[in-house]
């Protein structure tokens, strides 16, 4: 049996295990693993029901900002400004929607790639740049209107410097490497 078989084997059984280890521990610690599992069901929903609104939100924020071509008049503005730095303007879409949405930078990142390759510059720092910056919109407006925290001004600050640090060291990454 060679190592892949193994690696699948393994897989197959790892969730019926991991429940059965649960179950155990419930039986043994005699806790009600039924009554435990809907009590978590219960607050999933209440979780889901606060978040919510701020998915919805986020969500047609996206969409406007697409639908209205803000995205493409932001890009046509700092075309001047990456040209000067030799940094790819194909890549500006990423960096405009991954704060927003990472469900849109994949469709944006899937594009480059079927434009320019995953093997080109632009798809290998499109590629460190997925691994390097965050949806941080999405998150600040998730995480933190869930706990009804309404100052963001140090968090949103902290998130754009480190989103901005995250794109210069990626483009030096690349740069260095590719």
């Amino acid at each position: 049996m060679n190592l892949s078989a193994l690696l699948d084997l393994f897989a197959a059984f790892l969730i019926p295990v991991v429940i059965l280890i649960i179950l155990s521990i419930g039986y043994w610690k005699d806790v009600n693993v039924f009554e435990t599992f809907i009590e978590g069901a219960k607050e999933g929903i209440d979780i889901t029901n606060k978040i919510a609104p701020y998915l919805i939100a986020i969500f047609i924020a996206i969409d406007l900002m697409n639908c209205s071509g803000l995205l493409y008049i932001l890009i046509g503005c700092l075309k001047p400004i990456t040209g000067f730095m030799n940094f790819p303007p194909e890549v500006l879409p990423l960096i405009l929607i991954k704060p927003f949405s990472g469900s849109g930078y994949t469709i944006v990142l899937a594009d480059i790639f079927k434009q320019h390759g995953t093997e080109s510059f632009i798809g290998k720092f499109a590629s460190i740049l997925a691994g390097s910056t965050e949806t941080i919109f999405y998150v600040i407006t998730v995480y933190f209107g869930v706990v009804g925290i309404k100052n963001l001004r140090h968090a949103f600050a902290a998130a754009i410097t480190t989103e901005l640090a995250a794109i210069f060291i990626a483009f030096v990454v690349a740069k260095m490497f590719f």
